[in-house]
């Protein structure tokens, strides 16, 4: 039905070879832009912090190039129930202190993020299980939910519904389980445990000798640099003390990227991600539609991409990127007309009773990347088109989604990366308001019966209409506003040798050898 069929994940294995029997290994060098904000798996919602759980954790699945999912920590998988039960046998796995990892821990582990007091951004993935939503809610007990260990190696998940992705879903790193010793430190299930931590300094990761693929992990040592700045991070590549940049590793600093096309070989490949503007409806301006409608037709998105980006990103003319779509491309565009703009301008500040004047509207995103230069283009087209002046806010990105998480801002920069390989990816975290990630605070019941109609039928045809109708809704609501389809640029030493990506446009290194 879609292009591609695999979760956005990032599965690293790393290898290289010795100079001799009794040299050190070298390191794979990396980079990443921030400090992780947490080590547990769960919790994730930055770049670093979902990075470095790929390294750390493994799940009941795992995605490859080659494979939309592969058992992982479970042996074998059986689909019951006409796609409405699933049942894990998990392998004979070990914690990194070698103690067994079971069916209990995962159990314990999912039920814990369903909480309503547990911070776990990505809640939402679970609500397809039955009674995982209401738990979330704290409308029914944690045993209510459709999650059981029958034993110490069989676990068994119930749906409410059958949904086409939930095998991807078990890769994704929210679906890791996670635990912790006495003194409340970190276990690992994954190739790699954690070595060392200096804050705004450096990550030490090392093989994880109780990880049941350690054989195919070659690879003794990975080194993490936290260099915020991307030209700082481009003068050390340079000097060979990092061994690639970019990808979902380091920012490439967007001035260097001319240079970096004619000097090294800088590659980019599309990926399963959309770079939009939020205008949220809480907001005591934005809650009214025409003047949503006012910015979104004063915005010329093809000047913005044509000057400001270089790696063929697209303009977007959906929030879906053309991977996710259907086999028609979605095509929800808003025409840019300044006349219209300025008219229903008038007729919003009308309706909201100020003047131009009183117009005082903060303009939230994230520093690093593209996004501050388009952001202060799209700034400019405003001033010229409508004569409104925004205030910016550049943020640091864990300030930046907390602002996002409890709606504290009138306009923002955002993005969407897959976290697996289906529209739902995109459209379900716009069901309800309740979802941390539905930053403009949309909802719509006629929305939200599409993704439902979307869940219950059994032809895909009618999954894709249905869906298609849902992402018209979401589009012309005016509260989300598709910029471009961005594309994943990384350029990779010398040294480094069978680099390969997920098709969804994510680095996999498993094959990578240093020479």
């Amino acid at each position: 039905m879609f292009k591609y069929l695999s979760i956005f994940f990032i599965l690293i294995l790393s290898g290289c070879s010795k100079k001799s029997t009794k040299a050190p290994v070298k390191p794979l060098h990396l980079n990443l832009n921030q400090d992780p904000s947490t080590f547990d798996p769960r919790k994730a919602a930055d770049f670093s912090s979902s990075t470095l759980t790929f390294f750390l954790y493994e799940g009941l699945t795992r995605s490859t190039p080659e494979k939309i999912y592969e058992p992982a920590l479970a042996e074998k998988i059986e689909v019951l129930n006409q796609g409405l039960t699933y049942i894990f046998k998990l392998k004979k796995a070990y914690w990194s202190d070698q103690s067994p990892i079971t069916a209990h821990d995962f159990a314990r582990s999912w039920k814990e993020l369903l909480n309503p007091k547990f911070p776990c951004p990505n809640a939402y993935l679970f609500y397809p299980i039955v009674g995982a939503q209401d738990c979330k809610l704290g409308n029914v007990s944690e045993s209510e939910v459709g999650i059981k260990a029958l034993d110490d190696y069989t676990l068994k998940i119930d749906l409410i519904e059958p949904i086409p992705y939930f095998l991807e879903l078990t890769a994704f790193c929210t679906f890791f389980p996670y635990r912790e010793t006495q003194d409340a430190s970190p276990l690992y299930s994954g190739p790699y445990k954690l070595k060392q931590y200096q804050t705004k300094n450096l990550i030490d990761l090392e093989k994880n000798g109780s990880y049941w693929g350690k054989d195919r992990v070659k690879l003794e040592n990975i080194r993490f640099f936290l260099v915020e700045e991307s030209m700082t991070a481009l003068e050390m590549f340079e000097r060979g003390e990092i061994d690639l940049i970019g990808s979902s590793f380091t920012t490439l600093p967007v001035d260097s990227l001319p240079m970096l096309k004619k000097q090294y070989d800088l590659r980019s490949v599309d990926t399963a991600g959309t770079t939009f503007l939020c205008f949220s409806t809480k907001s005591k301006f934005f809650k009214n539609e025409k003047l949503r409608q006012a910015f979104i037709l004063s915005i010329d998105r093809k000047d913005l991409v044509d000057n400001l980006t270089f790696l063929n990103e697209k303009v977007a003319t959906s929030i879906l990127p053309p991977m996710l779509q259907g086999e028609t491309e979605s095509n929800y565009y808003w025409v840019t007309d300044k006349h219209k703009a300025k008219q229903l301008l008038d007729e919003a500040l009308e309706e909201l009773g100020i003047a131009k004047e009183d117009l005082k509207i903060r303009f939230t995103f994230s520093a690093g990347g593209v996004f501050p230069q388009i952001a202060q283009a799209i700034q400019e087209q405003i001033r010229l088109g409508l004569d409104v002046r925004m205030q910016i806010e550049q943020l640091e990105p864990k300030v930046y989604l907390d602002r996002l998480y409890k709606r504290d801002f009138d306009m923002a920069g955002s993005f969407i990366l897959a976290q697996y390989m289906d529209p739902l990816a995109y459209l379900d975290r716009f069901r309800s308001t309740a979802n941390l990630r539905n930053y403009p605070s949309f909802e719509d019941s006629r929305y939200s019966d599409l993704l439902h109609l979307a869940g219950r039928t059994r032809s895909f045809r009618e999954r894709e209409r249905f869906l298609a109708q849902a992402e018209k809704i979401l589009i012309e609501s005016a509260t989300i506003f598709p910029i471009y389809h961005f594309r994943n640029g990384f350029v990779a030493s010398s040294k480094i040798k069978n680099l390969k990506t997920f098709p969804q446009g994510t680095l996999y290194l498993e094959e990578v050898e240093l020479t």
